[in-house]
C-alpha cells in the first residue's frame, strides 16, 4: 500500500488521510439529463466534486454507499485472524515450504516463514461477522482456534500447535459467491431522486483474495471511470449478476 501511494503521488493526486466520507450524492448539471457530478462530503464539511468517483471503501462500502443500489450484492465484513506458529525454522523457509490452500469448509491456507520471530503463517480463511468500526474488540472464536490447532497438529509435526505465536487482526469483505463487485452504481441526488448516470464506480467484496489482483482491478476501475467500459470485465463481477452459493472453482477469470 505504501509503495502504491508513493507511485500515485508521483502522478500528482491529493491524498487525504484520516478523512472519513459522510455522504456521496449526485448533482445534476444545468443542461444534463443525468446527475453528472459526484459530490463527496467529508467529516470536516469539505466537499469534493468530480465527474467520476471510484469508491473502494472495503468493509465500509455499505456505510459510504448506504443509499445506492449496491444492496443487490450483499457485502458482509468478517473478522479474520492471521495466525503465526513457532516451527522448526529450517523446514519452513520460502525455498522449502510452499504456499498451500486446503479447499472445503473451513478453508485453511499457509505461507512460508518470512520472519523467524513470527514463525510460519497458517490461518483459516473465514471468521465471524463484524462491525468494521469495532473490529479490534473481536477475538478469534475458541472453536475456530481449536480447529486450527488440530489441523496444524495433524499435518505439521514440526510446528508448535499449542498456541499461535502471533495473531494479526484483519478483515475481509465477503460477497455470497466470493466474487468481486466491480461496476457502476446508482446514487441519490441532492434533490432526492436517483442517478442512473455512470458517475460512481465501486470496487468491493474482494473476499480475501483481491490484493494479489490489485493492478488489474485498478485498471478495470480506471477504465470504467474514464472510458465507461473496460476490456476485462467478467459478468460475474457486475452488480446485476445472479448471486449463487459459493463455488470455489467458479471464480471469473481475469
Amino acid at each position: 500500500m505504501v509503495t502504491m501511494q508513493k507511485l500515485a503521488k508521483g502522478l500528482g493526486p491529493s491524498i487525504r488521510e484520516r478523512s472519513p466520507v459522510t455522504s456521496i450524492v449526485g448533482e445534476q448539471q444545468a443542461h444534463g439529463a443525468n446527475f453528472d457530478l459526484a459530490v463527496v462530503t467529508l467529516a470536516d464539511g469539505t466537499q469534493v466534486r468530480g465527474h467520476q468517483c471510484i469508491v473502494t471503501a472495503g468493509a465500509w462500502t455499505n456505510k459510504v454507499l448506504k443509499q445506492s443500489d449496491v444492496d443487490n450484492v450483499k457485502l458482509q465484513p468478517i473478522a479474520t485472524f492471521g495466525t503465526y506458529w513457532r516451527c522448526k525454522q529450517e523446514l519452513y523457509t520460502p525455498d522449502k515450504f510452499p504456499v498451500f490452500i486446503k479447499y472445503g469448509y473451513p478453508e485453511v491456507y499457509g505461507l512460508p516463514m518470512m520472519n523467524p520471530e513470527e514463525g510460519v503463517k497458517i490461518c483459516r480463511h473465514d471468521g465471524p461477522n463484524v462491525n468494521p468500526d469495532a473490529r479490534q474488540g473481536v477475538a478469534q472464536p475458541a472453536a475456530e482456534l481449536e480447529h486450527l490447532q488440530n489441523f496444524v497438529a495433524e499435518n505439521f509435526s514440526q510446528v508448535d500447535s499449542s498456541a499461535p505465536n502471533q495473531v494479526d487482526h484483519c478483515m475481509y469483505t465477503m460477497t455470497e459467491d466470493s466474487n468481486f463487485l466491480i461496476d457502476f452504481v446508482a446514487i441519490p441526488s441532492s434533490a432526492g431522486s436517483t442517478s442512473a448516470a455512470k458517475t460512481i464506480v465501486v470496487g468491493a467484496g474482494f473476499s480475501g483474495h483481491g490484493a494479489k489482483k490489485t493492478p488489474v482491478i485498478g485498471q478495470m476501475l480506471a477504465d470504467l471511470a474514464l472510458k465507461g467500459e473496460t476490456r476485462v470485465h467478467p459478468a460475474g463481477f457486475r452488480l446485476s449478476r445472479n448471486v449463487s452459493p459459493l463455488d470455489h472453482h467458479s471464480f471469473p477469470k481475469l
